[in-house]
């Protein structure tokens, strides 16, 4: 069995060769990306809350069920998105 260390000095000392390719969406599926892609517009170009609702914390509602509600304090309102 390797130690970490041996194990991180052969992994950090693997050459990656890389050929750069076009490809489909579809096909590229198990690819890595060569190059970091920028999107030339804000998308959405306008401010837009895609959902609405409330977020809770896992732990505050532990054994809820409709048998056994648990009343749960609103902390704000109109938060927006992001």
């Amino acid at each position: 069995m390797l130690s970490v260390s041996e194990a991180q000095e052969k992994v950090l000392s693997f050459k990656v060769t890389r050929k750069e390719k076009k490809t489909g969406i579809i096909k590229s599926l198990g690819l890595i990306l060569a190059r970091n892609i920028v999107s030339q517009d804000f998308i959405p170009a306008y401010d837009n809350s895609a959902m609405d609702g409330f977020a809770v914390r896992s732990m505050d509602i532990i054994g809820a069920d409709r048998n056994y509600p648990v009343k749960l304090k609103l902390l704000a309102e109109d938060v927006p998105a992001g």
